[in-house]
């Protein structure tokens, strides 16, 4: 209960790569060596990479986790790369965060898990899933079974717009640009998600929107409940005037009451340099119900400290780096759009067209 204070100087300190001396002292002497080896491909992780499991692996395969999970994006992967393969494999995806999972996720994750055991090991028991795929419908607090990860879909585009609107219309070509400062002194904070931290999961992110660093789009009312089942995605044309920057975009659900809950977020390093005009942004995969009433929101920022690193703006190796410079960035509305994967009725009421998404 508090680790979160008691870490928060560690976590806020510069450079990186002296963070854990005061809270750790000697007791964390892998913390300088994990921190500095920041390429993936450095053969410092070579005894960590075991992706190459799935293409060994012949048995039957149960996969479970959670929307809020940390780990929410490798288990996908995994289940598409065995179910690709023809392997016998399912996937479970329930409404919790990592840590859940050992508690209130703990009874269905146990009894499938034995389940699975009785019928694949010991030969004891028949298949008792109805589907391959089980998924939990956040917003309408619901299971559902599934053929397949992710489900055919209809996608659904929507528009940001002036005065912080999403609409279902395109902005015009000559409406203003919207911006917003990210300074690294002074994060964009993390507010809920998927985190080991006992703070992650839904929670009410409304005084995000406030911000100054970030910058908010929010649709009208639903005139009919709307389920979003897949990978949203977020296709900005955004510019800085710094090269060395982040983004960082989470949709939001808004009650009547102005209460806000989080529902899929993404995350992206820009590469300097690059000539791409519009970034598109992968967020994490969902199966959420937007409530009748309800309203769809759109926030997008220069980072989330301390899930993701803060860019310090500098290009400078962050482990050892104490220079921090600010960026000013710039969205086109007019060539800005949010793309959402729908199943089911369509909740709005002037939605485009759908076309189909196998």
């Amino acid at each position: 209960m508090t680790a979160a204070h008691r870490q928060e100087p560690a976590i806020s300190s510069v450079p990186l790569v002296d963070a854990a001396d005061g809270l750790c002292g000697d007791r964390a002497p892998w913390y300088r060596e994990w921190i500095s080896h920041r390429d993936l491909t450095d053969p410092f992780w070579s005894r960590m990479q075991l992706g190459a499991a799935l293409d060994r692996v012949q048995v039957p395969v149960l996969l479970q986790t959670g929307w809020q999970d940390v780990f929410l994006q490798q288990t996908l992967e995994q289940y598409t790369h065995l179910h690709r393969r023809g392997l016998d494999v399912a996937l479970t995806i329930g409404p919790w965060t990592h840590l859940e999972m050992v508690g209130k996720a703990a009874a269905t994750m146990i009894g499938e898990g034995l389940d699975w055991l009785a019928e694949h090991l010991a030969g004891t028991g028949s298949r008792v899933r109805w589907a391959p795929v089980r998924v939990y419908i956040t917003g309408a607090e619901e299971w559902h079974d599934l053929p397949e990860w992710p489900p055919a879909t209809a996608e659904t585009v929507l528009y940001l717009r002036s005065g912080g609107v999403l609409d279902d219309q395109p902005a015009p070509a000559d409406t203003a640009p919207a911006a917003f400062t990210y300074e690294p002194a002074d994060p964009t904070p993390t507010v809920g998600g998927r985190q080991f931290a006992p703070t992650g999961g839904y929670r009410d992110d409304a005084a995000l929107a406030e911000r100054r660093d970030v910058i908010a789009f929010t649709g009208a009312p639903l005139a009919a409940a709307l389920d979003v089942v897949g990978i949203p995605v977020v296709e900005l044309a955004h510019s800085s005037d710094n090269p060395h920057a982040d983004l960082f975009a989470r949709i939001s659900e808004v009650n009547p009451n102005g209460r806000s809950r989080n529902v899929s977020d993404g995350f992206i390093r820009l590469t300097p340099g690059a000539a791409e005009d519009v970034v598109r942004l992968e967020l994490d995969a969902v199966a959420h119900r937007f409530t009748a009433g309800n309203r769809i929101r759109l926030l997008i920022a220069g980072g989330s400290f301390p899930h993701w690193e803060r860019n310090l703006g500098t290009g400078d190796d962050p482990a050892g780096s104490t220079g921090m410079v600010p960026s000013r960035r710039t969205i086109d509305l007019s060539a800005t759009r949010m793309l959402l994967p729908i199943r089911g009725q369509l909740g709005a009421g002037r939605l485009p067209p759908q076309r189909r998404v196998e």
